[in-house]
Parts: structure tokens; C-alpha cells; sequence
């Protein structure tokens, strides 16, 4: 078979043709093209998102199928707002010809600069690029290719520079914006593929003034999973504000986080491993110029979150330089009530109904405790942390300042049966300390609690306002050392406080209708030693399933019992306090005696120890005398006349007795008192003055005087006693004598006062 021949006019042609055809394909290549696109790039466009962008120019290159858009610019739909949705100054991609031949899109290079996005997400739940449905959609649905093979994209590099996003969310009380630029990508291998791996090589975005986020690693699309290097630091939290307002009336005034670690996602799980820090944080109520909290910085070491199931765990979280104020409003409700927008409905008194089914009520608790995700922090450390307390309850309203607080508190998770220790320091106000140690277990059907404290060198004068409310009256000074353990176990409380109160002393009287009529001065004498130290324990105990119960209660319920049991009997306490275990109250004498036995001298022994170690309380001394004194000075008296008598009748005593007779009896009364007698005898008054003796001693008068002035020998006697052991006598006062109306045996009675 011979060769073609062409004829040289038969390839000019073909050659003219092949020239024409060349130019006409880059007249419309580089002019043609664009000017379409352009226009199906703005008709599409605004048919899917409802505004027709402006492109100040399309470029395309008919040999190297390098295309360009320049100089977009979408509006916001409708047209509205004053800044675009979108915009960008270049938009290029390097698309490799051939691959369309194997159903890819395969594009060599990608490349954004200075591109500008909003993203809105409206009041109605909509955003700001919402896609229209046309009815072109439908009818394509049911097209495939003839082979039923899906087209492949390919991007070998894309890199996006100096870009930014705008993100608002108009759902919140609220508006959320967070300004994210500039943004900068660039991320390799991109594709569709099912075994393709896209490699991120960096991601760069600037968040406010300081923050930035840095983020590598790669991807897989089909079915996608992620692991991710995250770096970010100096993140401003202001943003959060937004979410916070949907509950509550907080505003993040300030705050900055710090977040490094590793983020992976597979099979709908997301799992991060890494640190974070929250740092100069400061947390406001709106319209509130005091911050709610405050804080230095928060680390949270090794966390571990997955989110299937939720878990979340943090090996050590360190709190550092905390601020924060609780206080207890007038209606009894905390502060951080009013934070909520629709706070839940206080808790309703305890009943004392049995319910009815205890099993369904034991099963519905335990549901209730059951968190809804697992958490676990190993350990919580507290540094140099402070708290500011009041109870605007009392007038004036009461403060406390606490401050240094360091600890630690590990480890804290939802189960039940895990033993939670705790050790914690600090100080209150300017030079009171505490400290505590001890351990709580939250226990599946009871807690378990046991729990050591002590709070030393604490300004009393800091409680005055409760002790106006509580006692009637203003705390002048003094310091308080309490030292206590409470244990709780099977829901039974026990406590044991060691108290010192160091030179206590009340203030003026102050009117409360809470108060008790108490001697309240007079308990504090009677405690206080002295050095001027009051030391007491107080035990309690309590049911804390009680509907009544309250640890305010419980501890007010002892302390009342304390005073009640000390005033009503306060020679008992000294008594008890100081050994001996005798009435102390009472001095016991001898009928018609005003000396001390020695029985009596040794109680006066013990109750100058007692005065000598009280040095705040005084003692009334009042000597009394009883119908056994009148009788023994009726005796006494009759003895001495008798005496006088004997000596006038030379010794004959039935004479002597006659004559004091008839000194004593009116002789009319006695003349028929001897007829009697004789009558009786058979006309003998043989033996008369004995029996006439027994008639005349009683009728002896005993002058009021005389047993008044043996009353106050009496007195006087036991203020002698006292005084010889050293009590001074401005503590001693002595009361006018008086008869006793007791039958006891004749007695001084003291009573004790506050000086």
C-alpha cells in the first residue's frame, strides 16, 4: 500500500487550519472561558445563595488549565448588611487535564489569599448560607454515571494565606462574635478516595490580640478519621459570655486558655490527650461591679476526654491565687442563686412521712446520684486561694476574710464507694489560722465522714454580729482556738470540739428578741480561768436523716445545754471542775455556833481554790439561822439564868427553878401549872422543877438581834476563812443575816456573781 501524498497547497491548508484552530482555541481560552464563567459563577451563585456576587476578574490558561478568580465579592442575602459574606482577592487552581479522562479531578495546586468569610447563625435558628434547593436537584438525584463510578477529587496542595472568618451566633442572649485571623493552611494529598491520607502541614489562626492556633496531622475521608497535633495558646474566653447568657446573667470579663495535646477522631469518637491552663480569669455578674470569680490560673494536667462513651479525666488540676465571695442573702438564699436566669425552686422541707415504697424510692436515689458521664480528677490542689464570706442575715451584717488557702483535695469521681482526702490551710482575717485533714466517702446508701479541723488565733470581735442576734450582746475582744473531729458513720454524726476562748470579754448589752435570758457574764465568770482562758468540750451528736437537723442546730443545741446546765447549778460546775464533790454553796454550822467545824473548813479550803482560779467572779456570803439555833440559844440562856439562881438559893436547885419560873410564867399561870402538878401526884411536888423545867426553857426569849448578829458571825466567819486563803476582800460581800426558810442544819448561803 503507497503512501499518501499531500499536496504543498493541501498542508498550507491543513497547516492554516491547524493555526487558526490553535488561535481561535486561545482567543477563547484566555478570553472566551472566563467570560462565561464568570457569568454561570454569578447566575449558580445567586440561585443557591441568594446574591449575585461581584468578580472583578476570571483568568484561565488554555495550555496549562491554570485558572484564577480575582476580586470576589459575595454580599450578605438580599443584599443586606454593609460587609460581604464572602470575600477574596485571588482564588487559583492548577487542574491536570488528564486526570478528567479517569473520572479525577485532579488539582495540582489550590491557593486562597486575603479571603474574608461570615458565618451567622440568625435568631431563627438559619444561617447566612443557606442553600437553596433548585428543581434542577430532583432530577438529577436519580442520574448517575452509566457505570455507576462516582468522580474522585484530588487536591495535591492547597494553601490558604492571610485569610480571615468572622463567627457570630445570634441565638444567645447574649450575641456571640469571635474574629478568628488571620487564618493560614496548607494541607496536601487531599482526595475523596477511600485510601487516601490528607496530610496537614500547618494551620495557623490568630485569635484576638495574643491568641493563636496551631494545628497539624493528617486525615482520612472515607470513613473519616482525624489525629491531630493542637496547639493553642493565649486563647482569649470572652466569647463564652454568649453561652453563658443563655443560663445565667454571667459575663467572662477576662480569661485566657492554653491548650496542647493530641485530638483524634475515629468511629464518632473524639479523643484528646494533652495539657490546658485557664489563667487570669475573672467572671462577673452583669451590672455587678464585684467579680463572682477570680483566678490566677488553673492547670489541668494529662487529660484524657473521649466522648463515646463521655469520659473525662485529669490526672492534676492546680487552682492558683482563687477569689471568690459567698453570701447568704436576707431571704436565706446564696449568691450565686441570682447568677441564674430561672434558678431551681428552693429545696422543700425534710418529711417525716415514710414513703411507701422504700425499695422504688432506694432504686430512684441511686439513679439520681448516677453521673452522666464518668469523670475523675486524681488530685485538686488549691494555692494561695481566698474567700470572702457574709450573711447579710444578721444586723450588722457579719464578714470573714479567708485567704492563703492551700491544699489539696484527691481524688474526685462519681463513685460512690470512693474515698475522697482532703488537707487543707490557711488563715482568717489578719492573723487567724486553720487547718484540716481528713477523708469523706459518699458511699452508695450512707456517707462516711471523719474529719479533723482547728481554727487558732481567730479575732472574736469578727462574731459580734451573731453574738448580738444570738447572746444580747457585743463581743469586746478575744481569741478563739477550736480544735474538733467529726465522724459520721450510718448517718449518725458525732463531734468533739476542744474549745479556748482567750481573754473573752462581752461588750455593751445589746436588745435582741433571739437572745435567751440568760446570766451569760456569770457562765463566762464561772469558765474563765485566771489567765483569762475559758477552755470547755463540747460534744454533739446527731441524726443528720433528722427532718430538724442542721449543723447550725446541732452545735447551738450544745452550746445552750452547756450555759443552761452551768447556771443552773454553778457550784456543781466548780465543784466538778476542781475536784472535792461537795455542796459548795452552803457553809454548815453547829446549832447556835457561828465557828467553822472542820469539815465546813476544808470545803472553804475548795472553794478558795475555785475563787482563786475565777478571778472574774465575786461572792455574797449571808448568814442564816434556823429554829434549831433558837433552841439551842433558848438552852443556852436558860443555863446561864439557872446558873444566877443556884447561886441566890445556896444551891438548891428546885428553889432556883421555882424562881426563874416565876421570873418567866405569869403567876397566875404558874400557881395553876403547880395545883395541876399536885393534883395529879396525889398532892406531892416532889420532882416539880424537873418537869418545870421543861416548861420554862422554851419560854426563854431569844432576841431578833442576837440571832441576827450569830447569822452574821456566821458571815463573817467564812469571809474570815476565804480572806485567810487569799481571796480579796473587794470579791467578798457580806449580807445582812436572816432566818432560813429551810429546815437544813444551820448554814451560810453564798451566791456567786460576775464582777
Amino acid at each position: 500500500m503507497g503512501l499518501i501524498r499531500f499536496s504543498a497547497n493541501t498542508i498550507r491548508n491543513l497547516s492554516l487550519t491547524f493555526v487558526g484552530l490553535v488561535v481561535l482555541y486561545t482567543i477563547a481560552g484566555f478570553f472566551v472561558v472566563p467570560m462565561i464563567a464568570k457569568n454561570e459563577i454569578q447566575k449558580h451563585v445567586a440561585e443557591r445563595l441568594g446574591a449575585k456576587p461581584e468578580i472583578k476578574k476570571i483568568k484561565f490558561h488554555p495550555f496549562t488549565f491554570e485558572a484564577a478568580i480575582e476580586g470576589f465579592s459575595l454580599p450578605e442575602p438580599g443584599g443586606k448588611g454593609t460587609r460581604p459574606r464572602l470575600q477574596f482577592d485571588v482564588f487559583y487552581v492548577n487542574l491536570s487535564i488528564w486526570h478528567l479522562l479517569k473520572k479525577e479531578i485532579y488539582l495540582s495546586e489550590v491557593r486562597i489569599k486575603h479571603a474574608d468569610g461570615q458565618f451567622t447563625i440568625l435568631k431563627n435558628g438559619e444561617t447566612n448560607w443557606e442553600i437553596k434547593e433548585l428543581p434542577s436537584d430532583k432530577k438529577a438525584e436519580g442520574k448517575k454515571d452509566d457505570k455507576g463510578s462516582d468522580w474522585l477529587l484530588f487536591i495535591e496542595h492547597i494553601k490558604i494565606s492571610n485569610s480571615k472568618l468572622n463567627f457570630q451566633d445570634e441565638t444567645h442572649n447574649t450575641p456571640l462574635s469571635l474574629p478568628l485571623g488571620p487564618v493560614s493552611l496548607s494541607a496536601s494529598d487531599i482526595s475523596t478516595h477511600l485510601d487516601s491520607e490528607t496530610s496537614i502541614n500547618s494551620l495557623a489562626i490568630d485569635v484576638g490580640e495574643k491568641g493563636h492556633v496551631k494545628v497539624s496531622g493528617s486525615m482520612t475521608p472515607k470513613p473519616f478519621s482525624a489525629d491531630l497535633n493542637l496547639d493553642m495558646a493565649e486563647i482569649p474566653l470572652e466569647f463564652l459570655t454568649a453561652y453563658l447568657s443563655d443560663k445565667t446573667y454571667l459575663v467572662l470579663q477576662q480569661g485566657s486558655t492554653d491548650i496542647k495535646g493530641k485530638l483524634r477522631y475515629q468511629k464518632g469518637n473524639i479523643i484528646f490527650n494533652g495539657d490546658s491552663n485557664i489563667h487570669d480569669l475573672v467572671l462577673n455578674q452583669a451590672e455587678v461591679e464585684q467579680p463572682v470569680v477570680t483566678w490566677k490560673r488553673l492547670d489541668l494536667k494529662k487529660i484524657e476526654v473521649q466522648t463515646s462513651p463521655m469520659s473525662v479525666k485529669v490526672d492534676e488540676a492546680i487552682l492558683k491565687e482563687l477569689d471568690t465571695e459567698i453570701i447568704l442573702r436576707k431571704d436565706g438564699t446564696l449568691n450565686y442563686r441570682t447568677v441564674l436566669r430561672n434558678p431551681p425552686p428552693l429545696p422543700k422541707a425534710k418529711s417525716n412521712t415514710a414513703p411507701a415504697n422504700k425499695k422504688a424510692v432506694v432504686a430512684k436515689e441511686t439513679a439520681e446520684k448516677k453521673p452522666a458521664f464518668d469523670f475523675n480528677v486524681g488530685k485538686l490542689t488549691l494555692i494561695d486561694s481566698q474567700l470572702d464570706y457574709a450573711d447579710e442575715q444578721i444586723r450588722p451584717n457579719f464578714r470573714a476574710h479567708v485567704h492563703g488557702i492551700n491544699g489539696t483535695i484527691e481524688p474526685i469521681s462519681p463513685d460512690p464507694q470512693q474515698k475522697i482526702n482532703v488537707a487543707i490551710a490557711g488563715a482568717v482575717e489578719d492573723y487567724g489560722k486553720f487547718q484540716g485533714k481528713g477523708y469523706y466517702i459518699p458511699g452508695v446508701k450512707y456517707p462516711s465522714l471523719n474529719l479533723d479541723m482547728s481554727f487558732h488565733n481567730i479575732e472574736m470581735t469578727t462574731f459580734t454580729p451573731y453574738a448580738g442576734v444570738f447572746a444580747g450582746y457585743e463581743i469586746k475582744k478575744g481569741k478563739l482556738f477550736l480544735d474538733f473531729n467529726y465522724v459520721l458513720v450510718n448517718h449518725r454524726i458525732k463531734g468533739k470540739n476542744q474549745v479556748l476562748l482567750d481573754q473573752f470579754e462581752l461588750g455593751n448589752k445589746i436588745e435582741s428578741d433571739k437572745a435567751p435570758h440568760w446570766p451569760l457574764k456569770l457562765a463566762l465568770a464561772l469558765m474563765k480561768d485566771r489567765k483569762g482562758q475559758i477552755k470547755f468540750k463540747l460534744p454533739v451528736e446527731g441524726d443528720v436523716n433528722s427532718p430538724s437537723f442542721s449543723w447550725g442546730n446541732l452545735v447551738w443545741t450544745a452550746i445552750k445545754n452547756m450555759f443552761v446546765n452551768i447556771l443552773a447549778a454553778p457550784f456543781d460546775f466548780l465543784s466538778s471542775a476542781f475536784g472535792g464533790g461537795e455542796d459548795l454553796q452552803t457553809v454548815f454550822f453547829e446549832p447556835g455556833a457561828a465557828s467553822l467545824t472542820t469539815n465546813e473548813s476544808a470545803k472553804i479550803l475548795n472553794l478558795a481554790k475555785a475563787l482563786n482560779e475565777r478571778p472574774n467572779l465575786s461572792l455574797e456570803i449571808k448568814g442564816q439561822y434556823q429554829n434549831s439555833d433558837i433552841a439551842t440559844l433558848q438552852e443556852e440562856e436558860y443555863d446561864a439564868r439557872l446558873q444566877a439562881e443556884l447561886k441566890k438559893a445556896n444551891g438548891n436547885r428546885d428553889h432556883a427553878v421555882v424562881n426563874l419560873a416565876k421570873q418567866t410564867m405569869k403567876s397566875e399561870e404558874l400557881n395553876k401549872y403547880i395545883a395541876d402538878y399536885k393534883t395529879a401526884h396525889a398532892g406531892s411536888d416532889k420532882d416539880i422543877a424537873v418537869e418545870l423545867e421543861k416548861k420554862v426553857q422554851p419560854l426563854i426569849q431569844v432576841s431578833d438581834d442576837k440571832l441576827k448578829d450569830l447569822a452574821m458571825e456566821r458571815g463573817r466567819a467564812v469571809m474570815t476563812a476565804l480572806i485567810a486563803q487569799k481571796i480579796p476582800a473587794e470579791r467578798l460581800f457580806l449580807l445582812a443575816g436572816s432566818k432560813s426558810d429551810d429546815e437544813k442544819e444551820p448554814h451560810t448561803l453564798l451566791t456567786l456573781k460576775e464582777q
